[in-house]
């Protein structure tokens, strides 16, 4: 008869968890009960729920505390993956699998991951955004040309898409390319200061020297704090032969990359006594921090 008791107060509480998935008593009260006796029914419940609701945090931390009880916890990396092919497009699906991977070295499982996902789900924003920011991170610019355009496909206006294709393009030295797609992400986003400063590396790379100095010109203004711009407004002095102008460029350059500032000085110094070659090998060095 306590059996029967027990079985029928635990179809009640999922009963009410059905009908109100966030009602906080209940989800305790099943835990309570189910705890002692039916642990794996209760993460296949909570599973149940996630599987419908993904945003749902009772059915989330419930089920980690449930596993944790368990001789075979549950692979709840492979679950968060399982939620986001079920709900691709729900933001709280994509945070539970962060959540989940967050203590794990997995660059390479997501990857694959997002891969897959973008063959499962050719319109998933979030999954292509993704896979942009990996092949940038590994430096796969052909790869980030293709997921930029997909982003692009799905939403023309994402000025970000587009300064990422610029970034791709510049990385290939397809430079008329680059700047197309600097232009059109500051068209669609005006303060977009990667943009701006990654517009006027390209020009710099290709000697057009005064376009570059407008487009680092621009960068300052957006954010006088960020010192990138004016390392590269100093190197970019240092090339026409400005000195007095080089100079003011690494007082701003001094407060946030003091480091940066000491090696523009030292290049000020020959620049002095008629060296440049080495201001254009820091360039070249430059060229793989700038945002």
């Amino acid at each position: 008869m306590h059996g029967i008791l027990i079985a029928w107060r635990i179809d009640r509480q999922k009963g009410i968890i059905r009908n109100k998935p966030d009602h906080p008593k209940a989800w305790s009260a099943l835990y309570t009960l189910c705890l002692p006796e039916q642990p794996a029914e209760f993460s296949r419940f909570c599973q149940e729920i996630i599987r419908i609701h993904p945003a749902n945090q009772h059915a989330w931390i419930f089920l980690q505390l449930v596993s944790r009880t368990q001789p075979q916890p549950l692979d709840i990396p492979g679950f968060a993956q399982e939620i986001v092919r079920l709900h691709p497009d729900n933001p709280h699906a994509w945070d539970h699998l962060d959540l989940a991977f967050e203590k794990q070295s997995a660059a390479d499982v997501l990857h694959a991951f997002y891969c897959d996902l973008t063959r499962l789900h050719p319109n998933c924003k979030i999954a292509w955004t993704r896979l942009a920011q990996d092949y940038k991170r590994i430096g796969a610019y052909a790869d980030l040309v293709t997921a930029s355009l997909e982003l692009l496909k799905l939403n023309p206006d994402d000025a970000t898409s587009w300064c990422n294709l610029g970034d791709a393009y510049a990385a290939q030295r397809k430079y008329g390319r680059a700047t197309s797609a600097y232009e059109k992400a500051i068209e669609l986003k005006p303060n977009l200061l990667s943009a701006w400063n990654n517009l006027g590396n390209v020009h710099h790379t290709q000697g057009k020297f005064d376009r570059a100095i407008e487009a680092y010109r621009k960068a300052t203004e957006l954010d006088p704090h960020d010192a990138s711009p004016w390392v590269w407004l100093c190197l970019t002095y240092l090339e026409l032969g400005q000195v007095q102008k080089a100079q003011e460029a690494v007082k701003k350059v001094q407060k946030h990359l003091p480091i940066v500032a000491h090696m523009l000085e030292e290049e000020l110094d020959r620049t002095r006594v008629g060296t440049t070659a080495a201001a254009q090998s820091l360039a070249k060095i430059l060229t793989h921090v700038s945002p």
